[in-house]
């Protein structure tokens, strides 16, 4: 296995944290080949060499000159380029080549990708999903074709060399620097569009997968388990203020390298805050310091910064408060736990906790009391098996379980809290042994299901409507001929999606369409005996469910429609 990288003095410590993940997981790496600037000076290069070598490695530096990239346009370095020129500077006995972008971790062996045949194509690449603009208008691309990401190429140096394809992505970046976005990615995909062979996602794993949490469930068991985790966009892993959830693994590989990560994990931004107000008030009480435009903004940040954390713990300060006295509220008035009313009434609460949603209104049992008729509608039709994506801590799931004895219940949600807290509430219920809890829902595993009947999804999925629910999946034919949905639609998480649904269901289904009632609403439309004596300041407190904007519904009903 070959390996090629590029990097300046900048990117130098990610690219040695890539090629130490690398090295750790691969022991079949025959050599690395590693172009940069030259702003690596030597010093620069025997540390990384060195660095390698201890892995029994050998490792190839090439000096590249920049002046050949002049007239391109730049972004933040012409390293971009580099990738462009690996069958110019490699030797002429590799004949493949696996390129990984500095900003990069390898989670596992590449033997698997690097034994992919790619004789008949230019280069293999995963498809490129994140914003990538209008790309077919953009470059002139066929429509039917797919955007890859560069960050990851298993180039055929042969069909490059043979058929000088550098030279023509080059050349094509010099007559075309007007439609560039992603300037090296965008002219590999001009050139290239029908010459690449696509690779699993798991192989290049990058940000909009693991942040963008409509990716990160439908893709969610590459996104857990990747191969290669690719650090694209401007929040980076080696940032202090980073959330990434792989930072930490960024960071156990950068401190095995020569390049220790700058700040330890529990490195104290406010004291981090006061060392440089410190600094800046040293330099302006100095004689000859001229007090800057640029000095000024960046105290001006520091203080913002410190103003914005301030209030922001005043506000969760003052939201766990009210928290606080809805629940000694709700343990005068329900000591048991128990659910008074609405259509769950009766099932028991383990401890007075909810998840992503309000407590009260589902002990009172007016929690979404817009769909009680539906729920009731959907027990006496007794539907053998029911899927609840998104299950919280269990109200539907194990609500459907004690009113449907007969059915199955399969309850989802990405949240760890949230199963444990489903299984302890399932358990108190005596419920347990009908209840199956997972973490990630697919359609792509309805087929594993045995139904005995009809079955019922209840999707309650946080924006991710249009992720979980498409008809390219094989089990198209099971859904639309063996389950009834019903859908709460997040329209203001992600614009577009009450269209989406509807134009994918329509000729399969009959659509009823159920909106929300306002929380200061609430108290006037639907009834609490409990809450009777009250005033209804403190009524539409309680019965508040928190949302703040309307909810649709859609109660999706199957017409027999039986086409595959």
């Amino acid at each position: 296995m070959y390996i090629a990288c590029a990097f300046n003095k900048k990117y130098l410590p990610h690219a040695a944290t890539m090629l130490c993940s690398l090295l750790r997981n691969n022991t079949d790496v025959s050599g690395i080949y590693a172009l940069h600037d030259k702003s690596v000076k030597t010093r620069h290069i025997r540390l990384l060499k060195n660095f390698v070598e201890k892995y029994r490695v050998e490792i190839n530096f090439y000096n590249v000159d920049n002046n050949i990239f002049d007239t391109f346009p730049i972004v933040s370095s012409y390293i971009i380029y580099y990738r462009i020129m690996l069958p110019e500077y490699l030797p002429q006995k590799i004949d493949k080549i696996l390129y990984l972008d500095s900003d990069i971790i390898v989670r596992k062996s590449l033997t698997s990708l690097w034994n992919i045949n790619i004789e008949k194509y230019a280069l293999a690449a995963v498809q490129d999903l994140g914003d990538v603009g209008n790309y077919f208008l953009r470059l002139n691309i066929p429509q039917n074709k797919k955007y890859f990401n560069s960050g990851v190429l298993l180039i055929n140096l042969t069909k490059w060399r043979k058929e000088n394809l550098h030279i023509k992505v080059l050349d094509w970046i010099k007559k075309n620097t007007d439609k560039l976005l992603y300037p090296d990615q965008d002219a590999l995909n001009a050139t290239l569009f029908n010459d690449w062979l696509e690779l699993p996602l798991s192989y290049n794993v990058y940000e909009p997968l693991f942040l963008n949490p409509n990716y990160k469930i439908r893709y969610a068991e590459i996104v857990e388990d990747p191969y290669i985790v690719h650090f694209t966009g401007k929040i980076k892993p080696w940032m202090y203020l980073s959330k990434n959830p792989f930072k930490n693994e960024y960071i156990k590989y950068r401190q095995i390298t020569p390049f220790k990560y700058r700040f330890p994990e529990n490195f104290n931004f406010s004291i981090y805050v006061k060392y440089i107000v410190k600094k800046y008030i040293r330099k302006l009480s100095s004689k000859d310091y001229i007090f800057s435009n640029k000095i000024s903004r960046k105290i001006l940040l520091i203080f913002y910064i410190i103003l914005q954390e301030r209030e922001v713990k005043m506000l969760n300060s003052e939201k766990k408060r009210k928290e606080r006295e809805i629940v000694i509220k709700l343990k005068n008035l329900i000591p048991d736990f128990k659910v008074i009313n609405g259509p769950f009434k009766e099932m028991k609460y383990s401890e007075l906790k909810s998840i992503c949603s309000a407590l009260a209104p589902k002990l009172l049992g007016t929690y979404e009391s817009e769909l009680h008729d539906l729920i009731e509608e959907i027990c006496k039709k007794k539907y053998s098996t029911i899927i609840n994506i998104g299950c919280a801590e269990g109200y539907y799931a194990i609500g459907f379980a004690m009113r449907i004895p007969e059915a199955r219940i399969y309850a989802f949600d990405i949240d760890d809290e949230a199963r444990k807290l489903c299984y302890k509430n399932a358990l108190i219920n005596n419920v347990s042994d009908r209840i199956i809890i997972s973490k990630y829902f697919s359609l792509e595993k309805i087929d594993e299901i045995k139904l005995n009947g009809d079955g019922l999804i209840f999707s309650d999925c946080e924006g991710a409507e249009r992720y979980i629910f498409y008809k390219e999946t094989k089990n198209w034919g099971i859904l639309v001929n063996k389950f009834d949905l019903l859908i709460e639609v997040h329209e203001k998480d992600v614009p577009g999606t009450t269209k989406y649904l509807i134009d994918l269901f329509s000729e399969a289904y009959i659509i009823k369409k159920i909106l929300s009632v306002d929380d200061e609403l609430k108290p006037y439309i639907f009834n609490c005996k409990a809450l009777e004596i009250m005033e209804e300041k403190e009524k539409i407190e309680l019965m508040s469910e928190g949302r703040g904007y309307q909810i649709l519904w859609l109660f999706l009903k199957r017409k027999g429609y039986n086409k595959g």
